[in-house]
């Protein structure tokens, strides 16, 4: 049995970017995924709605691409939504491929939201990273020189706003708050690069793109990897348990999806890249890590109310290819950055969308349709004028640091595989309560100011259910945390924790950037430690 240098397990985000910066600084690597490669033809985005039993609602378009995972959720915050996304390049196929920085701010303000430690790095040291990741993945954006929005290494021009989010901008200047709106950065080629297509702006991100012009694992960190020659992917590999030996890592267990076979892969060290919720039930299954007790703790997410509505000055306006990628084009960033609210920690932004994008993407998009009066062609005339003047304000949120968030091992249920199944206990707070409200008058606000006609709000609160993150924090006491600045487990030293586990808070920024980058930041470490053993 070959012993690998290091075994990556996952191969989303976090895996793919540890497998790519391991196997090209000369390490022998192999790659354990739980799924196998999306052939062409499963992605069905290009699938019009009415070849759909639903129309092409309630998430149709990639349902069949998820596994069904036995789960417990409790909590005010239930019910949710906990998807596993088996296969080559994780949840990277279906991203809206947002890449924002965490700033400086924000790595500095975990106690301000409630956590018990600090982020032990800082933005200066990971900087470098996210500019090793921006080059390698490709960003669409626009230079902003905002003090909390970091600019990111740019290779094409920025994905341009839409009618609605000009109507916006004039409306944020009349109230004259300061808000700024500019383009999302996002990793979606608007120009052939890298072996990859333009966007040819069909807007189905989120379904998966059939073009590969958006970046995802399996379309460049993964086969770059492979193309070394020292990176081996194993496909419908599932991973029930890590196996020590002298206080080190040894080997990982897996099932064969084809064959039920039990197999073992051996190696020197092991990179987890598996998710938050993957990652600690992984090692509470396997008993490992966990001597702080942390391991499962502080489960965050961002949460997202919405507001929306129209812009009668747009009603009857020519449809026209504004639609672009997928729901977002424009962000607000968050004002409470540096002037706190008062009612609330932490702070949220607003991503902004408009148009027909608006009328037909989002699930519960009908809704404007059913509220306009009248039948025959009369509703239809009606329905048709008010599509380009839509306009809809989404939030995104703070959810501080909570032990009282987490997850464990459900006794009473397992998966296909044996492994436990996940307990998921999620609670909403009166912070998140009090920001909720201030997130949806402001975002009335805006609209009212830009001319527009608020149609609807959030019925509830609700939270992002793949912007999980924490459950396996970073910190420099072993007593308070699971892994130290590296990534690297206190307890196991040839353990690393690559993905959003290691977050010890969450700014409102999306996270995908930060666990690319976190990736290099950690595997670099392990490269260092490989050459004088694993101590240090």
């Amino acid at each position: 049995m070959e012993t690998y240098d290091v075994c990556v397990i996952g191969s989303g985000a976090a895996g793919g970017m540890a497998a790519w910066n391991l196997a090209s600084q000369g390490a022998r690597v192999v790659v354990l995924e739980g799924g196998d490669w999306v052939k062409p033809g499963q992605f069905i985005g290009h699938k019009p709605p009415h070849a759909f039993d639903s129309r092409g609602l309630a998430g149709e378009y990639t349902r069949h691409l998820f596994t069904p995972e036995p789960f417990k959720m409790e909590g005010n915050a239930a019910p949710f939504r906990f998807g596993v996304l088996r296969a080559v390049g994780g949840k990277t196929l279906l991203w809206s491929a947002h890449v924002f920085r965490f700033s400086e701010h924000d790595f500095q303000s975990a106690r301000k939201l409630g956590a018990s430690i600090d982020w032990p790095v800082r933005y200066q040291e990971l900087a470098p990273c996210y500019a090793r990741v921006e080059r390698l993945i490709g960003i669409a954006a626009s230079p902003q020189s905002h003090p909390n929005v970091p600019d990111s290494v740019i290779t094409m021009k920025s994905i341009g706003l839409r009618c609605a989010d000009h109507e916006l901008m004039r409306g944020l200047a009349k109230l004259k708050r300061g808000y700024s709106l500019f383009p999302i950065p996002k990793a979606i080629n608007t120009q052939g690069r890298d072996g990859r297509p333009a966007c040819h702006w069909c807007g189905h991100c989120n379904y998966g793109c059939e073009v590969d012009s958006k970046y995802t694992s399996a379309n460049t960190a993964v086969p770059k990897a492979v193309k070394t020659g020292r990176c081996q992917l194993v496909v419908n590999a599932h991973v029930v348990k890590l196996e020590a030996s002298d206080g080190l890592l040894s080997a990982a267990r897996y099932i064969d999806a084809a064959s039920r076979e039990e197999r073992l892969v051996t190696a020197r060290a092991f990179v987890l890249a598996c998710g938050p919720i993957e990652t600690a039930r992984l090692l509470l299954v396997s008993g490992l890590a966990n001597s702080s007790g942390q391991v499962g703790r502080n489960l965050m997410s961002h949460i997202n109310p919405f507001v929306q509505g129209y812009l009668p000055q747009l009603e009857g306006a020519k449809v026209v290819n504004d639609d672009g990628t997928d729901n977002f084009h424009g962000i607000i960033p968050d004002v409470y950055w540096n002037r706190p609210s008062g009612q609330f920690a932490g702070g949220y932004h607003i991503q902004t969308t408009g148009g027909a994008q608006q009328g037909i993407h989002f699930g519960r998009g009908v809704e404007w349709a059913a509220q306009i009066p009248g039948f025959g062609e009369q509703f239809k005339n009606a329905v048709r004028r008010r599509l380009p003047a839509l306009v809809g304000l989404h939030p995104q949120g703070t959810m501080p640091p909570s032990a009282k968030n987490y997850v464990e091992l459900d006794s009473a249920g397992k998966n296909a595989f044996g492994l436990p199944a996940p307990r998921i206990l999620m609670n909403y707070g009166a912070n998140e309560e009090s920001m909720a409200r201030d997130m949806i008058a402001r975002s009335s606000e805006i609209i009212e100011a830009a001319g527009g006609k608020v149609t609807t709000r959030s019925p509830r609160l609700s939270h992002d259910p793949f912007h999980y993150v924490g459950t396996c924090r970073m910190g420099d006491d072993a007593k308070q945390s699971v892994v130290n600045r590296h990534c690297q487990a206190h307890d196991v030293a040839n353990l690393f924790i690559a993905d959003g586990s290691a977050f010890v808070a969450y700014p409102e920024k999306n996270p995908t950037l930060t666990v690319m980058a976190l990736a290099l930041w950690s595997t670099d470490h392990l490269m260092r430690l490989s050459k004088r053993g694993w101590k240090g």
